[in-house]
């Protein structure tokens, strides 16, 4: 971990000198090796949901945005993306606002040294949906996310469901801060997760604490519409559900507390 005023904190907030956050294949280093999905199912490697695998058929490999932009550029304008998501959690109100104020403290301990690797995860297909969203809805993001978009590690890693034989084509997610993330922590996690219109997100359940902020696409959450702008707030181990309307939908996500240990599906009712 990165003590406060190190380089990390200056990531976090969006500081462009001196970047140490690196692309895949740039400089020292090289691209994660993929987690082999064919087998059995790993451990977790990182927060977000499921085993923190790729999608069937998807492998990890380096993103190229042409000659033109390196990869010092590339990880500068992801601290100014990860710095504007960041502020959007000052917006938090209640119960919602005292987990982003934790949260924020515990992004301020990242440290930021880790390459990351675009993925071919048939989920980017949504992607021009929900920036055309963006553009709407949070127009600050949309600019800063767009160029970037493609190139991100967007991942599923839950285990197959035969009642959903499809959900990895149609959701996932793409981890900017936590155990396995580009910024590195082992006591929070921020990204955003995509989930394609009309898709569910069964019942699930995991021990981190989580903290969603709506982007642009609204959703049902546990049975309740909620808009672009809304939070919601899981506790530790509460069930809950998302389904998608008829635009994708794009939200921020934080977790805090045990953020290893994975998201698993509910037993069934």
């Amino acid at each position: 971990m990165a003590a406060p005023g190190s380089g990390a904190v200056s990531l976090l907030r969006g500081g462009r000198s001196g970047s140490r956050l690196r692309r895949a294949g740039a400089g020292t280093g090289g691209p994660r090796r993929p987690v082999d999905r064919t087998g059995p199912a790993p451990a977790s490697t990182g927060c977000g949901s499921g085993a923190g695998g790729v999608a069937p058929g998807s492998a990890h490999r380096p993103h190229r945005r042409g000659a033109a932009v390196g990869a010092e550029q590339m990880s500068a304008d992801l601290a100014a993306l990860v710095a504007l998501l960041r502020g959007r959690l000052t917006r938090a109100e209640g119960r919602a606002g005292a987990e982003a104020a934790k949260v924020s403290g515990l992004l301020d301990r990242a440290s930021a040294e880790a390459p990351y690797a675009a993925s071919a995860h048939p989920l980017v297909r949504h992607l021009p949906a929900a920036l055309a969203g963006l553009e709407r809805d949070a127009p600050d993001i949309a600019a800063l996310l767009g160029p970037l978009a493609q190139g991100l590690p967007w991942r599923y890693g839950y285990d197959a469901r035969a009642d959903l034989p499809d959900l990895h084509l149609n959701m996932g997610w793409a981890e900017f801060v936590g155990p396995a993330a580009p910024l590195r922590s082992d006591e929070v996690c921020l990204g955003l997760t995509l989930i394609g219109p009309h898709t569910h997100y069964p019942a699930h359940r995991h021990p981190a604490v989580e903290l969603y902020h709506v982007l642009t696409g609204a959703a049902e959450w546990s049975g309740d519409w909620r808009p672009p702008g809304a939070f919601i707030l899981h506790e530790t181990n509460q069930e809950h559900a998302m389904r998608a309307g008829d635009e994708p939908l794009l939200a921020l996500y934080t977790w805090s507390g045990d953020v290893v240990s994975p998201s698993v599906w509910s037993a069934p009712s």
